[in-house]
């Protein structure tokens, strides 16, 4: 199961510099300023998070979005 995770910047970025940040790509109407993936677990936010301050870059925000858990269905009875 993965979990979709938005990732905001300070500055501007290109599609060639966010490909630089695996499993990430710019969100549609960002403005460039804002990284969206499908991420499997709390690790690989956080290597997200890593990768971002080595480029030198400046995290604004983190928003996790709530995922669609499908409800279990009864047996009848």
């Amino acid at each position: 199961m993965t979990t979709v995770v938005r990732f905001r910047v300070r500055e501007r970025l290109s599609a060639r510099f966010a490909s630089a940040i695996d499993g990430v790509c710019l969100a549609p109407g960002s403005g460039g300023r804002e990284l969206v993936g499908e991420l499997p677990d709390a690790s690989a936010v956080y290597g997200v998070i890593d990768r971002l301050r080595d480029l030198g870059l400046e995290l604004t925000g983190v928003e996790v979005e709530p995922s669609a858990t499908p409800r279990s269905q009864s047996s009848p009875s």
